[in-house]
């Protein structure tokens, strides 16, 4: 079933009624199908086959056969576009929109519904807009909705609870000792291509982490990682590290498998033991399915299919859904500047520092209850009544990503005006590249990002230290250099929040970073789902989801 069947039903439709039976020749259908008496034969053999129409063919040149038109457009419509959302993919849905419009609106709702009643019964679940995903190496990206799948196919070896303690994964115990972490991995860890998780597997992905990538600073403090027995992994660091054990618990650090499956030229992936496997990914979906020898909980769906429907497509695919059980999670999240003083900057360096101190004033009347001094530090800012603008000059450029919440997008056009309002020209570049912040540094003399702090607070400002996205658009390596052997002789002292908190505060009396916004986020994730789900993110984990009937 394709576009070029659609096309010839709707020709023949065009020219006869349905159920009535006709008397025709080839050389009327060539005139009907505007094609050679040889593709006549070939195109009614296929719509025969779908049982879009009845045809019987005559013997002998010239003689009339027998034609019955049986499906109308509608309903072929309907057909394709069933298998096409069964299968997630949305090309040919959107070239059928454009061509055959309301008509396939209609289609494709019945279609819809009818997929989704599929799904249920077989607790498969169709996402029609999730984001695009282009990698899903735990050691290569930081894009949510990427880690969002890596959570599913992957394990790591520790997991944090909901108050950040850790506790087992993939190793069912660990004990630091020193600049010594020894983990004893749960024996007979089925992987996804049936073979036995082995401490081998543990140590090639551990030791694959120190090479590159957005979180390698992370991994710079390990020294060694060697297997001691078939099921223990000792891991050597270059110094004493009470936080180190957190990063096991980090999605970047999920256990992979040298093994890689290959779906394409451009799609592929390592071997991993998580609650699903990846079945199926290309240029138009992703698709996973339930690991069934799971070590741990097993997942409640059998089935996730992940599509990038066009988004011209949502409103289309829009139909009445019930909210279902949801989940609600406090995030912590911190917002920040970073300055970059680049040769070709078109401000000098005092305005910067100009700006700096009339944004770090002017955040507190935007957003007081908001706005603070540091991560460390929560202390009150002052707000300031009556706040004089500084009239600056030259041109500004800015870094940021593209903002999808509403809160971050009202915090940027914040930002934005109040530049502006010194005189000063900005240019706003978007930061196409997430996971590469470096990318614009030749570009752009500021970046703006929030970012997500872990807990225990901690260890959440040990790793934004070691791989904040505004460090890594700004240092260079000389002081990343400087900036770890602080780091690490912080973490080796008895009491590293001390250390760390003085290596965050130096940043910003430096005027490196100023500090805008922090605070705990409520997010409302879905657990429970229908079908076929049109809303690209706010899910749980994958493994977590379910389907059944929405509440009232």
């Amino acid at each position: 079933m394709n576009e070029a069947n659609i096309r010839r039903l709707n020709q023949l439709l065009n020219r006869y009624e349905r159920y009535h039976c006709y008397q025709v020749i080839l050389d009327e259908l060539e005139q009907v199908l505007s094609t050679s008496r040889r593709n006549v034969s070939i195109i009614l053999k296929n719509l025969s086959d779908l049982e879009w129409i009845e045809w019987r063919p005559s013997v002998g040149r010239g003689k009339a056969s027998q034609l019955i038109i049986r499906s109308s457009l509608s309903d072929a419509l309907q057909q394709v576009l069933k298998e096409e959302l069964k299968q997630g993919r949305f090309q040919l849905v959107t070239r059928l929109l454009e061509l055959y419009g309301a008509t396939t609106v209609n289609a494709l709702a019945l279609a819809t519904a009818a997929q989704n009643d599929w799904n249920e019964a077989n607790s498969a679940l169709l996402i029609t807009h999730y984001p695009w995903v282009d990698s899903l190496d735990p050691q290569r990206t930081v894009r949510h909705a990427e880690l969002h799948v890596i959570r599913s196919i992957y394990d790591t070896l520790l997991k944090q609870n909901i108050e950040g303690k850790l506790k087992p994964s993939l190793a069912h115990d660990w004990q630091m000792e020193g600049d010594m972490l020894t983990l004893w991995l749960r024996p007979d860890i089925q992987r996804h291509d049936g073979k036995i998780l082995s401490a081998s597997d543990v140590v090639w992905s551990l030791k694959r982490l120190q090479g590159e990538g957005p979180v390698v600073h992370l991994f710079e403090q390990v020294e060694s990682v060697s297997a001691s027995s078939p099921t223990q992994v000792e891991i050597q660091l270059k110094r004493a590290n009470t936080l180190f054990p957190y990063v096991l618990a980090m999605p970047h650090a999920s256990v992979v498998c040298p093994e890689v499956i290959h779906f394409d030229d451009k799609h592929c992936y390592h071997c991993g033991t998580g609650p699903f496997r990846l079945h199926h990914w290309n240029n138009e979906h992703l698709v996973l399915k339930r690991h069934e020898y799971y070590f741990a909980e097993s997942a409640l769906l059998t089935q996730i299919t992940l599509s990038h429907a066009d988004e011209k497509l949502a409103n289309v695919m829009s139909f009445n859904q019930g909210e279902g059980a949801t989940e609600t999670t406090m995030l912590s999240a911190f917002s920040y500047l970073t300055y970059n003083q680049r040769a070709q900057a078109g401000i000098a360096e005092e305005d910067w520092h100009t700006l700096f101190t009339y944004l770090e004033q002017r955040k507190g009347q935007y957003a007081p209850q908001r706005a603070v001094s540091g991560l460390c530090s929560q202390s009150e800012i002052s707000l300031i009544s009556s706040l004089a603008i500084p009239q600056l000059h030259g041109t500004l450029v800015l870094a940021e990503p593209k903002w999808t919440l509403p809160y971050l997008q009202a915090t940027a056009d914040w930002l934005h005006q109040a530049i502006r309002a010194t005189g000063l020209t900005l240019q706003v570049l978007e930061l196409t590249e997430i996971s590469h912040p470096e990318s614009v540094r030749a570009e752009a003399d500021l970046l703006l990002i929030e970012e997500v702090i872990e807990s225990p607070l901690e260890y959440g400002v040990y790793e934004w230290l070691l791989i904040a996205s505004g460090l890594r658009f700004v240092f260079t390596e000389h002081e990343w250099r400087m900036h770890h052997e602080k780091i690490a002789a912080a973490v080796a002292a008895d009491n590293p929040i001390e250390g760390l908190a003085d290596i965050e505060q130096a940043l910003y009396q430096h005027r490196r970073i100023l500090p805008l916004f922090a605070g705990k986020e409520a997010i409302t994730k879905a657990q429970q789902v229908k079908g076929i789900q049109v809303k690209k993110t706010g899910y749980s984990d994958f493994y977590q989801l379910w389907i059944g009937e929405p509440q009232r």
